[in-house]
């Protein structure tokens, strides 16, 4: 069956990438080797360059020209992982295409069960996206190539329809494709009349579309055969010619020797002998070169043939030994049968007849080995011939009877094909009115998740403009900062090739890169001078706050906002904060923010500056380049800042531009006034957002998360103070949880941690930091004797509201003193608490009702 895949779109990419990726699509289509030595080209330069998105084109792309080579070993790793690199960059249809090429070579290595996997998952993949049409019908093509090579041939066509089916939205070529594959499933299941009429219908395609000239000289192929097959030898023939002289000009050895065997073997039935000695020889010859076994074998085979038709017997039996041994060499069982069959009747036609028969038994052993019947029926019918030849009657009479009762189920097994035949013509219709069923409720389906989806967007992007503005309200002197930040960083991602739907995302996330200052004071934040030491270490934390208020968000956008938030600040020499992170280890989003911001920053005017002139601000990125900024980008940003595309007046954020009065703008006072109570309940609501994200569902004490806020916090001061670490456990939680319910448990935690945080208020920080695990954060140096007052406080109050005796273990560790880390304090105090905890399991705790028991 014909499998070929639409081109790779590589204009998006910079040069000299995209015109490399370019030629490597073109050699495709001319010589896969040449396609593999462009391709190999394209990796190297990738992977100089550094970019995951290169990188993945050139896999994708030399792992298509390998499997143009027939090397699916090589192409499997290749189309593996630039299908997890497009995955990983948010390339949903690249990923797709490249599941779909692994699928192809999953099945040309015979890993059919991984082969359906991948397709299975491209299919499901490439229906869901726009402009996919092509794609999708070629992945239902390869598994229809894939049924048809295990037997499934109802299967194959069913897969075939559905791809047919997909007309408005698939090329000329794809659906020409698929046509000729059905005439290759039709003319399997021995209805040759629909199979060329499938394959006209896949010829009248390429007379009116642009085909490429192979896939319409592989048509043209399939034709010849059938008509061979059917017994129309001059046609075949005259096809073959017309072929034959086209293949001249196509760059396709394959394709070239082929057609080559082809025409010397029609040529034969029609009785054109020269013609025949010429194309064979010729074909023999090109296989040889190229290294085709196969084509070498049968021409060696056809030129036999002909040899022995024109009484040249010696000649014959030689050229008829030398496709033997290729036949076995290959374990080919077609081609030895074949070779013995004829070795057979020439050794009879040399008088040779105990070397016939040892031919001609072979022959017979090796068709019944293999199921061939026909081939079987034609040696039983030279074994009979040789026996008459022998005076053996007795044998020629079971030979002959052996000959009919073959016939005879050659015939029944023709009329079983056409039932079978009748069978899954059946089914694919059934199938067919099926599926358009199922399309149709499938197609309601999607469009009301479609317009859910889009909703959804759109309420999502408000309440991140929202956050943002209220991020930026905080900082007034900045005016429309996060809208310039956003543009440049969305066309600078379109400079690096993403795809617009990732531009606008990332453009909008990067309005929320400074949503951390909500949580800085405003004393720091508002500074007319230059910060000290201290207070820039607690400026530093936005970076961390805002990647909290931003975390586990299931979005796309969201995601990358943390992502952007967390490590805007870093730098590529690795001097920057909060993680020092260097290089490529910076996201590649939060890299593209980094240039976009500072740029933004320098042009305007603070208290503590003047505003650059954009010379001096560009001057400045390409001194940073390589120190501060990603080279790369912040070439490509001084590119776009110096040809004023950062001024275009539309916004490509999908937010609008009126959200912000722009500069110079004089709005009415009421609008003022309007505007600022919006602002105001704005920043109202984000501050509420983060006091939820970062506090206990149950308790209303701090998380876990607000725990290790404070932590880095403190420990992230240029001269940190000392402080404490408790960790605190309740007691016997389990026991009243399993046997009271975890409501019991939950009304437990809430009085204990009410009473906690009454007593320790004003002088430690209170946490739920998981299950029955509490933690104070103080400025106290604590000792263990304190902590046992306040422990006896807190259990009398439980008492007091009616529960049972209880007690909670706690552990104390300072700093410096115990430990200097985040995690090293946290363990400490665990420790500690576990080894109280421990000390105190021999008395067992009373659980209210027990006493019942």
């Amino acid at each position: 069956m014909i499998l070929s895949t639409p081109p790779l779109d590589y204009s998006p990419l910079p040069q000299p990438f995209a015109t490399l990726g370019q030629n490597l699509e073109e050699r495709l289509l001319q010589d896969a080797e040449q396609a593999i030595e462009v391709g190999q080209a394209l990796h190297e330069a990738a992977k100089r360059a550094g970019n995951e998105v290169l990188l993945a084109y050139s896999e994708l792309g030399l792992g298509r020209a390998y499997l143009g080579a027939q090397q699916p070993q090589a192409a499997a790793p290749l189309l593996a992982a630039a299908a997890a690199r497009f995955r990983g960059e948010g390339r949903q249809q690249l990923a797709a295409v490249a599941q779909l090429h692994l699928g192809q070579a999953s099945s040309d290595l015979r890993a059919y069960a991984d082969a359906e996997a991948q397709l299975g998952a491209a299919i499901k993949q490439l229906r869901r996206l726009p402009d996919s049409g092509d794609f999708l019908a070629t992945a239902i093509n390869v598994r229809a190539t894939l049924a048809f090579e295990q037997g499934q041939f109802a299967e194959a066509l069913r897969n075939l329809q559905t791809a047919l089916e997909l007309e408005d939205c698939c090329s000329g070529t794809i659906r020409a494709i698929c046509m000729t594959n059905m005439g290759i499933v039709y003319a399997q299941l021995g209805q040759y009349d629909k199979a060329l009429a499938w394959l006209s219908s896949a010829y009248q395609i390429c007379q009116g579309q642009p085909v490429p000239a192979q896939i319409e000289l592989r048509i043209l192929v399939n034709l010849a055969y059938f008509h061979h097959s059917l017994g129309h030898h001059a046609l075949a023939v005259e096809v073959m010619e017309s072929v034959f002289q086209r293949t001249l000009t196509v760059r396709d050895p394959w394709l070239n020797t082929l057609c080559t065997l082809n025409l010397g073997t029609y040529s034969i039935a029609t009785g054109q002998d020269e013609q025949a000695q010429e194309m064979l020889a010729r074909a023999l010859e090109q296989s040889r070169q190229t290294g085709y076994r196969s084509a070498e074998m049968n021409a060696l085979d056809s030129l036999g043939t002909l040899a022995e038709r024109q009484g040249h017997w010696t000649r014959a039996l030689a050229l008829y030994q030398e496709s033997l041994a290729i036949a076995l060499d290959l374990q080919s069982p077609v081609g030895a049968v074949s070779a013995h069959l004829n070795s057979g009747r020439v050794w009879l036609q040399l008088g040779e007849e105990a070397q016939a028969r040892a031919a001609l038994e072979r022959a017979a052993q090796l068709a019944q080995d293999a199921g061939t019947r026909e081939e079987q029926a034609a040696v039983i019918e030279a074994l009979g011939e040789l026996a008459v030849r022998e005076g053996r009657w007795e044998e020629a009479y079971h030979r002959q009877r052996e000959l009919g009762e073959l016939r005879a189920q050659l015939s029944s097994a023709e009329r079983e094909q056409k039932l079978l035949s009748l069978s899954i013509e059946f089914e694919v219709e059934r199938a067919r009115r099926q599926t358009q069923t199922e399309v149709a409720a499938r197609e309601r389906a999607e469009a009301q998740v479609a317009e859910r989806t889009r909703e959804l967007a759109r309420a999502q992007r408000e309440i991140v403009w929202r956050l943002a503005l209220a991020a930026e309200h905080r900082d007034l002197m900045t005016g429309d900062h996060i809208r310039r930040v956003g543009r440049l960083a969305a066309r600078l991602a379109r400079a690096l090739g993403w795809s617009e739907d990732q531009a606008v995302t990332l453009g909008l996330a990067a309005c929320l890169h400074d949503v951390g200052k909500i949580g800085v004071p405003d004393q720091i934040l508002l500074k007319p001078s230059k910060l000290s030491a201290t207070e820039f270490a607690q400026m530093q934390s936005h970076t961390t706050i805002g990647a909290q208020i931003l975390s586990e968000g299931r979005s796309e956008l969201l995601r990358l906002a943390q992502e952007i938030a967390l490590n805007h600040h870093e730098r590529w020499n690795g001097q920057g904060y909060p993680r020092g992170l260097r290089g490529e280890s910076i996201p590649i989003a939060a890299r593209i923010v980094a240039v976009a911001d500072v740029y933004d920053a320098l042009i305007q005017e603070r208290p503590y500056k003047r505003a650059w002139t954009p010379a001096e601000a560009i001057a400045e990125i390409r001194a940073q380049a390589g120190q501060h900024f990603d080279p790369h980008i912040a070439d490509l940003a001084v590119q776009i800042i110096s040809s004023g595309l950062e001024e275009a007046a539309e916004s490509p954020l999908g937010v609008p531009d009126e959200a912000l009065p722009g500069p110079g703008d004089e709005p009415p006072l009421e609008l003022v006034k309007e505007r600022t109570l919006e602002l105001e309940e704005t920043r109202q609501q984000a501050e509420h957002l983060l006091s939820l994200a970062l506090s206990d569902n149950l308790t209303g004490l701090g998380n876990r998360r607000a725990f290790e806020l404070e932590l880095e916090h403190r420990l992230g001061r240029a001269s940190p103070q000392g402080f404490t670490v408790i960790s605190i456990d309740i007691d016997g939680l389990k026991q009243i949880n399993d046997r009271l319910g975890h409501q019991s448990g939950d009304e437990l935690l809430q009085a204990f941690a009410a009473s906690l945080h009454t007593h320790v208020q004003g002088r430690a920080q209170a946490y739920r930091i998981g299950g029955d695990e509490f933690a104070l954060i103080t400025d106290e140096h604590v000792r263990a004797s304190q902590c046992e007052f306040v422990n006896r406080e807190v259990m009398a109050d439980l008492r007091n509201q009616g529960f049972a005796e209880h007690n909670a273990s706690f552990g104390v560790a300072s700093y410096p003193r115990d430990a200097t880390t985040a995690g090293d304090l946290l363990r400490v105090s665990d420790s500690r608490m576990y080894r109280m905890k421990l000390s105190r399991r021999s008395v067992p705790l009373p659980i209210p009702g027990s006493e019942a028991n």
